[in-house]
């Protein structure tokens, strides 16, 4: 499946202690929840200098007009992938996701761990960086973390 979009693992430090990619999956109407997690619990962990990676994981633009907003948001960010999975269906949408990580086993194979979230998430992220950075003997392991609380 093929993606587009900016490698934002490039030239990723292979120093960093604990590198973590967080892939989000986005629509590509979704411009403001992108935005608004930019502004929020992305801020202080979102850019080259951090061992974090953010990487809004986007299906087919439906529309040339689309695809050009996005382009000019990665410009803005670089922060967006897209694959030509088109986004119609919750079938379609797993299509997208395993696109997804085929896209991280390709372009960053640097990264200890890979958060996968949706773009309606917030996450705490001192907690996240603070239990990752106890984990240092995981491999090939799954978590899961779920806590409902109304925003």
């Amino acid at each position: 499946m093929n993606t587009y979009g900016k490698d934002v693992c490039h030239g990723w430090n292979k120093e960093v202690k604990s590198p973590l990619l967080i892939l989000v999956d986005s629509n590509t109407k979704h411009e403001f929840q992108r935005k608004i997690a930019r502004a929020t619990w992305l801020r202080n962990f979102h850019g080259n200098q951090s061992r974090v990676h953010v990487v809004f994981f986007v299906g087919k633009p439906h529309s040339l007009n689309t695809a050009e907003h996005l382009l000019m948001e990665n410009r803005k960010h670089g922060d967006i992938v897209w694959t030509h999975v088109p986004e119609k269906s919750s079938y379609i949408r797993s299509l997208k996701m395993v696109s997804g990580l085929n896209w991280v086993l390709k372009k960053c194979k640097n990264a200890k761990f890979v958060l996968k979230v949706d773009d309606k998430t917030i996450v705490n992220m001192p907690a996240l960086l603070r239990f990752i950075d106890k984990q240092n003997n995981a491999k090939n392991t799954i978590w899961g973390f779920k806590h409902n609380v109304s925003p």
